[in-house]
């Protein structure tokens, strides 16, 4: 069972538990779904996945999660280099988020940080902009007084986003999921649970709710969002007995 399986299926069983269903028995799936629930007399399909966001850094499109360990890893990569040139003396932060495109402008932006490693001393510079986007956004590099040699990233996922951005990026990573989950079960003779695992974070549990009450497909007995530490916000159902006290803690 992979980790986020393993998530999700505790969130769900805390929020049954709290909720009073009785007997409650778990069984592997056949991929698909991924379990077999029986609660009380009903059997259930439940099905996970996982909502994140994701960045195009070109000819493919990753998670923020691996967007951030690859921005990670070209800081490193940058630091080597500095070192194997010898002009690393003192301590460097460089703060970095994902770039839609990335791939294309990576080149320059490992220039202008190793230009500024290497002559910021010189030229007493405590700070740079090495990349500068729209409206603002933008990485720098700050110069740390310390003996140490190093150069370190400061990733966040994402720059701040507007409430309209918010909307619009959950309407559409819902939308495509539902989806997606709709066309692989449609052969599956059961009410379907859908567990969505909520890895984009911006989004609080009343747009949740008002997206999902939007576009429920008829193909879901249940929709329901996982988070946190093994919450369970469930977002819509055929059944009422399920929308009791939708979240749990």
């Amino acid at each position: 069972m992979r980790a986020d399986e393993q998530f999700a299926r505790k969130s769900l069983q805390r929020y049954l538990d709290s909720k009073g269903m009785g007997d409650v028995s778990w069984s592997p799936g056949d991929e698909p779904p991924d379990f077999w629930l029986e609660v009380e007399d009903s059997r259930f399909a439940v099905e996970i996945t996982q909502l994140m966001e994701a960045i195009d850094v070109g000819n493919i499109t990753i998670s923020v999660r691996q967007a951030i360990e690859s921005l990670r890893k070209f800081i490193a990569g940058i630091e080597f280099e500095a070192k194997e040139k010898g002009f690393l003396d003192g301590g460097y932060v460089v703060q970095v988020f994902p770039i839609s495109g990335f791939n294309v402008i990576q080149h320059q932006i490992k220039e202008n940080i190793l230009n500024f490693v290497e002559t910021s001393a010189s030229h007493r510079k405590e700070s740079a902009i090495v990349w500068q986007g729209y409206r603002g956004r933008h990485w720098r590099i700050q110069r740390i007084p310390t003996e140490k040699n190093y150069i370190q990233s400061i990733v966040t996922p994402t720059p701040p986003k507007r409430e309209y951005q918010i909307g619009s990026e959950l309407k559409q990573f819902t939308f495509e999921a539902l989806s997606k989950k709709a066309v692989k079960l449609e052969s599956i003779g059961h009410p379907i649970v859908l567990l969505l695992i909520d890895a984009y974070h911006f989004a609080d549990s009343d747009l949740w709710a008002t997206v999902i009450d939007q576009r429920f497909p008829s193909a879901f007995h249940t929709v329901a969002r996982v988070f946190g530490d093994y919450e369970c916000q469930v977002l819509r159902s055929r059944e009422d007995r399920w929308l009791r006290d939708k979240t749990t803690e």
